[in-house]
């Protein structure tokens, strides 16, 4: 569970023990962890998730699950209100530049796919997950011209096939 770098960071750190440095050296997760499978529907207060473990080992893990379920749950379900309140139309995921992180990104581009929306403009999410892709105008694109009323005609003229438009409140 650990790797040399990280063992010896901990023994830079102070307050370990060598007999502690090498319990985790050895340490391996050789437990089990149950989930339901992904799409089941759940309720509040309904456990999803169980890691059945030592207790040490338990708390060593817990975070890393907690957060890939928890962060893709809350994409999910705002991504599945979204579709309810928005059927018929196009939606497309474009939260790579305000996401925390790469990883976040490419997370909650598969989380809003799931529960409906049509794609992704995270290139690598839908390369990752075969997702459609939706390209989108740079802000940098845009800032190179006076104005988005000068840009968009350029971008327009470019598309090679049909062009989603969003405007952000952040060009201007």
């Amino acid at each position: 569970m650990f790797t040399e770098d990280e063992i010896a960071w901990r023994d830079r750190q102070g307050g370990f023990t060598p007999r502690l440095l090498d319990h985790l050296r050895a340490l391996r997760f050789t437990d089990d962890v149950h989930a339901m499978p992904e799409g089941t529907v759940f309720f509040a207060s309904e456990p999803i998730l169980r890691v059945t473990a030592l207790l040490p080992v338990a708390q060593l893990i817990e975070s890393r699950p907690l957060n890939l379920v928890d962060f893709q749950t809350l994409i999910a379900s705002k991504a599945a209100r979204v579709v309810l309140a928005a059927p018929g139309k196009l939606l497309i995921d474009f939260g790579m530049r305000r996401a925390h992180g790469a990883e976040a990104a490419l997370l909650a581009a598969r989380a809003s796919y799931l529960p409906g929306f049509d794609g992704t403009a995270t290139a690598e999410a839908a390369r990752l997950f075969g997702m459609p892709a939706y390209g989108t105008m740079a802000h940098s694109f845009v800032q190179a011209h006076a104005s988005e009323a000068d840009a968009y005609p350029v971008e327009i003229s470019a598309a090679l096939q049909a062009l989603a438009a969003a405007v952000d409140e952040a060009t201007r």
